[in-house]
């Protein structure tokens, strides 16, 4: 697992571990780079790395915010261990 402090970090650390990644969990609103951008960048570098999603906006938000981009997933805030774990299990085809 590799964990970012901010946008900018995650897609610096995505860029470095690209083959290694199997699924990115990227919060909507991140300093320094927000989830648009870093989602964005992501796609530029591995477009078929499945991303999910986290915010505390609300579906329709995340929707507008994120309209045309390719999404794996959204967890909603706040949610459980057990929901994320849900949604990792989603969208890499387990359960």
């Amino acid at each position: 697992m590799l964990l970012a402090e901010n946008g900018a970090q995650g897609v610096r650390l995505f860029e470095e571990n690209r083959e290694h990644i199997t699924v990115v969990i990227l919060d909507m609103t991140m300093a320094v780079m927000g989830g648009e951008e870093a989602l964005d960048r992501m796609k530029a570098i591995r477009p078929a790395v499945p991303v999910i999603i986290s915010t505390g906006y609300g579906e329709l938000e995340a929707a507008r915010h994120f309209a045309g981009k390719e999404m794996a997933g959204l967890l909603e805030k706040p949610y459980t261990v057990n929901q994320l774990m849900e949604a990792i299990a989603a969208v890499l085809g387990r359960s």
